[in-house]
């Protein structure tokens, strides 16, 4: 699998992940790639988007999200 983002001041390197993702792979997933690009442009006041998969709609990733935001 493949996972990437982007946004208005860049975009991420594409991740390989090596299986399939459940909600702690998923947050694992965010802290590892996203967080890091995040803190190189300035790290507050974004928005994070994505689909509705369960994985990204867990109760864990939103307040994992919420946190860091």
């Amino acid at each position: 699998m493949v996972w990437a983002a982007f946004g208005f001041s860049g975009q991420v390197g594409l991740a390989f992940l090596d299986r399939r993702q459940n909600y702690p792979k998923y947050v694992e997933t965010l802290e590892n790639h996203l967080m890091p690009f995040l803190e190189d442009i300035g790290g507050r006041n974004w928005e994070y988007q994505h689909d509705n998969a369960p994985t990204h709609n867990s109760n864990a990733t939103k307040n994992y999200l919420i946190s860091k935001n």
